[in-house]
């Protein structure tokens, strides 16, 4: 008590009040304890040595909480700042709460610059997109969002989440530029493709199979399972043409055998076909057109 006792005594030497001074005292049976004083001098006439009332308050168990939550609070944002996504929080008046590295990095702004404003004055340019009815359709609703956005502000696509919260919205987006590009860059092939195929002069088919086969049997069961499950998935109208359709969608979905009719010279043309990995040059092959005629194909 010795201790305590010094503490108060310097600090109300300074002070006439003692408002929320913190000391930590070890009891011998408490054991070790942080005392909250608050304390006021009391002058009065006539009396040699002043009065102080002295209130004591253990506060041990709010700071051991307060300590946790500090500690908690730290584990949290190392989490939340090392993630690749970009993470933010807005309270129920919209105003942000939290605002980690990913975001600052592709966003711009520091936490400090934005924290406690309201997002969409601090980013106006995300008033009237689809992110701003996706965020307050979350709120209404209190249902989770996920969608697609372009970043109005860097141009980049994110993979949005949304979280609704009592306490307000948490906003998950996950950089997915590269894979929209990557997209991009198929769809684009697909549509040369496809032109391609549709203007060529020469007849262009692709035949898929209802069920695998596999290529470690024979060359002779191979053919029997090809003429069991092989069908025209895709060709131009010129191939149709060639068999006395007027377009493509007349004769996708036609067996193999209808087209190429089971004989000596077509297994022989097929069975050269499987055993050189399923690929083929020079070859002919005896076909039937619409009427039953045969055609031949190089």
């Amino acid at each position: 008590m010795a201790k305590l006792r010094k503490q108060i005594s310097d600090r109300q030497r300074k002070n006439k009040y003692l408002q929320n001074f913190e000391v930590t005292q070890t009891f011998p049976r408490a054991g070790k304890k942080i005392i909250l004083v608050n304390g006021l001098r009391i002058e009065q006439e006539n009396i040699r040595h002043n009065e102080i009332l002295l209130v004591f308050e253990d506060i041990t168990q709010r700071k051991q909480v307060e300590e946790a939550l500090r500690h908690s609070h730290a584990v949290r944002d190392t989490i939340i700042n090392s993630i690749s996504d970009i993470f933010l929080a807005v309270d129920t008046k919209w105003c942000i709460t939290y605002f980690n590295k990913k975001a600052e990095e592709v966003i711009q702004p520091t936490e400090s610059d934005v924290l406690g404003k309201n997002v969409w004055r601090v980013f106006p340019d995300y008033l009237h997109t689809d992110l701003e009815t996706r965020a307050k359709q979350a709120v209404e609703t209190q249902e989770v969002q996920e969608f697609e956005s372009l970043e109005p502000i860097n141009k980049r696509w994110f993979y949005l989440r949304m979280y609704p919260a009592s306490e307000g919205l948490s906003i998950y987006g996950s950089d997915i530029t590269e894979q929209k590009l990557a997209q991009q860059y198929i769809e684009q092939s697909r549509q040369r493709y496809q032109t391609f195929v549709s203007q060529s002069t020469e007849g262009i088919w692709r035949y898929e199979l209802e069920k695998p086969v596999s290529t470690s049997l024979s060359p002779t069961e191979q053919l029997d399972l090809l003429y069991q499950y092989a069908y025209l998935e895709e060709c131009n109208d010129t191939m149709a043409r060639m068999y006395g359709y007027t377009a493509a969608t007349e004769i996708i979905g036609t067996k193999l055998e209808v087209l190429l009719p089971r004989t000596p010279v077509n297994e022989a043309y097929l069975i050269s076909f499987i055993q050189e990995g399923y690929k083929i040059t020079e070859a002919e092959s005896e076909e039937l057109d619409t009427e039953g005629k045969a055609k031949y194909f190089l």
